[in-house]
């Protein structure tokens, strides 16, 4: 395993995933998901940051790992993009059935709209992996 290529695409995966899901919830879909809450004691008005960026650090990690093992060494945006939507898939609709039936959080189509963009947004962190890897990759 080529620990340098791992090491900077979990980085700039971890980046990546930061700056994409601040966008997402802090810009563009704010109102939405303000307006999706149904239990209104769930919904955290100040999300503890660190805690964001440290899952979101370990998660890029796992990812680079899993892609550096599963690639082969043939590194592709399109194989990346379809590790990360995968395990998007194995995440986001998952926890968001299982949040939605606890908790009561969120209505439905917030619970679809999330997972939608959960998949892509994984989707896109596996091929900014996969990209990092093959610059960084011995030729």
């Amino acid at each position: 395993m080529n620990y340098k290529s791992l090491f900077l695409s979990a980085i700039g995966g971890a980046i990546f995933f930061v700056i994409i899901d601040g966008v997402w919830y802090s810009v563009l879909m704010k109102t939405f998901y303000e307006s999706i809450i149904v239990n209104p004691y769930c919904w955290y008005q100040h999300p503890n940051v660190i805690g964001i960026v440290c899952g979101e650090i370990l998660l890029a990690f796992v990812m680079a790992i899993i892609y550096q093992r599963w690639s082969q060494g043939n590194h592709t945006l399109t194989s990346g993009f379809i590790l990360g939507a995968l395990i998007g898939i194995l995440i986001y609709p998952i926890l968001d059935l299982l949040f939605a039936s606890q908790f009561m959080f969120q209505t439905m189509k917030g619970m679809i709209v999330d997972s939608i963009y959960g998949i892509i947004a994984y989707g896109l962190v596996g091929a900014v992996i996969a990209w990092i890897c093959k610059m960084v990759s011995p030729k």
